[in-house]
């Protein structure tokens, strides 16, 4: 008989800056035995704040996060190594809309999904043989030549899921020489035309097509290598101007029109940056230059391009070994190992210029991947990967954002950048097994931030959570696909800790405060103010609530409350406790020399009193009713701490 196993496997998660992200929920789409699997799940977030999310997966899956049950079963699970493509849609709360799946006899893979204003969901990818591209009771098959590798495709459904249209490459032509189309990348623009970047005959040509809502082509143009490869993916910016950014070799004609504007490769794969206008017409190209020497590898790629409310560029792209990022006449290096991949964020200007260049590399041929980035208007900058062992997240400056990941795994990552390219914060997702957590795509809004990824095992929740969650999976399964929400606003959660009664205090004021104890996740009655005295050691937290912000502290240990050495003041005690206001501390024997102070339930040193010759002190607390510590301080340096509560 086969045994299922299932592990709870706790999230290493690191807070790497005071300022920070809460989590709004997690949900998880998980497999329904052993050998399903999901990959590379993509999300977008629409106008209305629904979520659309668009992989492929094999076997069987649950596509409903919530209680219910939505099973979906891909066509061609007698084979190992085949996918369909799936497209679910959640509400604002990652509660369950719809879910559709595309046939295919042979392979069909989702890679990019977007919406329009009156949200209309665009799906693109490839396959291969033959495909309904109709999720409903209909068909609509498309075919492209069998001696060919793969075709791309685009589907429009509308708002509820229901097919619109379709396109795919070429149909069926008999020729066995074959060739290959993959779509790279989708985008829509304000008046609801679907713009698309593909390449085809094996990467000698990215072709760029506008289609109209109902699926017309209204404009295709080629940019074309002259001997070498190239492939690229699209971005706006609000003129109608249109950004093509990615990879190349060999020399390429990057003027979509009858002129040439070519540039050449210099060493291996150097990336690119193209601008045109709204007719697809040249306005400039950027290179990005890998070094000529021909000791070790040196190559460079632009993977994604975005751009912020001014019309600023930043691309997103690897390097190996050493690499010029200025594409103007001055020299912004850096070098990399020359076998592994490293990664880069770069801003220019309007005009191509460059403002700053962040680089990231891991040591000792570990893992890390850059798998998309998002720009919000005012210039913020976010990305998401995955990454093994030790990863420093600002490289070149300080302080060090180092995070860990244990054994061999992978664990996802959340990095933010501010407008200069300084580290905000970066959050990290993982088990502490030899299992992957990996990060494969990220929708930013004004409000919150969208993490879509794949984890194995079942792992637990809790990026500022007041209380934690868990997702579920079992051992057997391979892997599955989770969202996360993020409030997407900045609550400056640090603490400082003073005193002798080790009181904390969340450095930010004016908001709401819930203090929790993190051995039980308990609240803990009545700590609802800004400062927060413990009366016993152990860890503690705060939630703070900062207008629609809700986010949690890191857990601070305290200790050295109560008697600091068993051999003195260890039978002291204060009654009656709770009292009216004057109470009796027995100390058990006489001292020459006592001191006794008494601070209020946030720390407020309210007396300070010496006694002599006393065994036994009288003192009357004459505050407001409420817990009251009591700090007492022996001729011998030993000290105990009480608490008394007035009432």
């Amino acid at each position: 008989m086969q045994k299922t196993y299932t592990v709870l496997v706790l999230l290493l998660l690191s807070f790497l800056n005071a300022k920070s992200q809460a989590t709004q929920w997690a949900k998880s789409l998980p497999g329904n035995g052993t050998g399903n699997e999901v990959r590379n799940p993509k999300v977008h977030v629409d106008a209305t704040g629904n979520i659309i999310s668009a992989g492929r997966f094999k076997g069987t899956m649950d596509m409903d996060p919530g209680p219910g049950v939505v099973n979906v079963s891909s066509t061609a699970s007698h084979l190992t190594e085949i996918f369909d493509s799936y497209i679910v849609k959640l509400d604002p709360s990652g509660n369950f809309i719809w879910a559709k799946t595309f046939n295919c006899w042979w392979n069909d893979y989702a890679t990019d999904v977007k919406t329009d204003l009156a949200g209309n969901v665009f799906v693109a990818g490839y396959f291969t043989d033959s495909m309904d591209a109709d999720p409903g009771p209909g068909t609509h098959i498309l075919r492209h030549d069998p001696y060919s590798f793969n075709a791309y495709y685009i589907v429009k459904l509308d708002a509820n899921g229901n097919f619109l249209w379709a396109t795919a490459a070429s149909p069926y032509t008999g020729n066995p020489s074959g060739t290959q189309e993959s779509n790279t990348s989708i985008a829509v623009d304000p008046s609801g035309n679907l713009w698309e970047a593909r390449y085809l005959d094996l990467g000698a040509i990215c072709r760029i097509t506008k289609y109209s809502s109902s699926g017309g082509i209204l404009l295709t143009k080629d940019v074309a290598a002259i001997n070498g490869y190239l492939d690229g993916r699209l971005a706006f910016d609000n003129t109608g101007s249109v950004y093509l950014a990615g990879a190349f070799s060999g020399t390429v004609d990057f003027d979509p029109g009858v002129a040439i504007n070519s540039v050449t490769a210099v060493s291996h794969y150097n990336g690119f940056l193209l601008k045109m206008n709204g007719s697809l017409d040249f306005q400039w190209v950027k290179q990005f230059k890998a070094s000529a020497s021909p000791s070790g590898t040196h190559a460079t790629g632009a993977l994604q391009p975005s751009v912020d409310g001014a019309n600023n560029i930043y691309v997103m792209g690897w390097f190996m070994g050493n690499v010029d990022f200025d594409p103007g006449p001055g020299v912004n290096s850096d070098t990399g190992p020359n076998e592994d991949y490293c990664f880069f964020i770069l801003k220019l200007t309007p005009s191509g210029t460059l403002s700053w260049v962040r680089t990231y590399m891991n040591a000792n041929g570990w893992l890390f991947w850059l798998n998309q980035m998002a720009v919000d208007p005012t210039g913020n900058v976010y990305a998401t990967g995955s990454f093994q062992s030790a990863m420093e997240f600002n490289r070149k400056r300080t302080p060090s954002l180092k995070l860990t990941a244990p054994g061999r795994s992978q664990h996802m990552f959340v990095l933010k950048l501010d407008q200069l390219g300084a580290t905000e914060w970066v959050k990290q997702m993982g088990g502490d097994r030899d299992h992957n957590t990996v990060g494969s795509s990220l929708a930013v809004t004004q409000d919150r931030i969208v993490a879509a990824g794949t984890f194995m095992d079942t792992l637990k929740v809790d990026w500022g959570l007041p209380n934690s969650l868990s997702l579920g999976a079992s051992l057997n399964d391979v892997s599955h696909a989770f969202f996360v929400s993020l409030n997407n606003c900045s609550v400056d959660t640090g603490l400082t800790i003073s005193g002798p009664m080790k009181m904390l205090t969340a450095n930010l004021s004016g908001a709401a405060y819930q203090w929790k104890d993190c051995a039980t996740g308990a609240s803990l009655a009545g700590a609802t103010t800004q400062s927060f005295t413990p009366a016993s050691n152990g860890n503690y937290r705060v939630v703070i609530t900062d207008g629609a912000c809700v986010d949690s502290s890191e857990c601070y240990s305290i200790t050295g409350l109560g008697v600091n050495d068993k051999s003195s003041l260890a039978s002291v005690k204060a009654f009656p406790n709770p009292t009216t206001g004057v109470i009796t501390i027995a100390l058990g024997k006489k001292y020459e020399l006592i001191t006794v102070e008494l601070r209020n339930e946030i720390g407020q040193l309210m007396s300070t009193d010496n006694y002599n010759d006393l065994a036994d002190i009288k003192m009357d607390i004459k505050g407001a009713a409420g817990l009251y510590f009591i700090n007492i301080v022996a001729d011998d340096g030993k000290s105990v701490g009480l608490r008394v509560l007035k009432q």
